[in-house]
């Protein structure tokens, strides 16, 4: 009887270890155009998703290692990760970054010459990015950092910018002045680019 437990405890435990081995050190391979090839290593499946926090962008013979303190990425979006080629040959890259139990965040990247000159988080974008976005004149926002949840009851939030963007042939760029205009409107008055968790602001409820 003894032996038959210990058998089983066994069984159990080598069942549960092929079990979590199929669901870290995951890889996956992203073939773009122009040759290019994303990598992800070092993943790890939650079920619903997978995160990676390691990526190497190939182009051609070169590897370019891509890893941020305490953050991971995804690869299986519908929308991201995305890529295109800008107006003077550079490359640009948005990848979402898993930011739970916040909400995402976007990875932007501008590679040139096989190095990152451009490198920064972005808003989590809804929209479906294509290259004809550039004559589209799409607008593109997002919160950047975490924020309360939205209360009906509440008179007051912290202050916390809506950030826009232009999509344009020579990359994507914070629009300020719309940005200013659009926060001034919500706010009251502008702020600045970031939130500030010490300054609470009456909300318009009739926007």
């Amino acid at each position: 009887m003894i032996k038959c437990l210990i058998g089983l405890i066994l069984l159990l435990s080598v069942t549960d270890l092929l079990a979590f081995q199929e669901k870290v050190g995951l890889r996956k391979n992203i073939h773009l155009t122009d040759g290019l090839e994303l990598i992800g290593e070092d993943g790890e499946n939650y079920g619903d998703f997978t995160t990676y926090s390691r990526l190497i962008l190939k182009t051609g013979k070169h590897e370019i290692h891509i890893k941020l303190k305490g953050s991971e990425f995804e690869l299986d979006g519908k929308l991201y990760p995305f890529y295109r080629r800008l107006k003077n040959g550079s490359l640009e890259f948005l990848i979402t970054i898993n930011d739970r139990p916040f909400k995402d965040k976007l990875l932007h990247l501008i590679v040139k010459d096989n190095k990152i000159i451009q490198q920064e988080n972005l808003p989590y974008f809804e929209n479906s990015l294509t290259i004809n976005d550039t004559t589209k004149n799409e607008e593109f926002k997002g919160i950047l950092d975490f924020s309360e949840a939205f209360c009906n009851e509440c008179d007051s939030v912290c202050y916390n910018p809506t950030l826009y963007y232009k999509f344009l042939e020579t990359g994507i760029i914070l629009d300020t002045l719309k940005t200013m205009i659009e926060n001034k409107i919500e706010y009251g008055e502008f702020y600045g680019f970031k939130q500030n968790e010490k300054l609470r602001l009456k909300i318009n409820k009739h926007r």
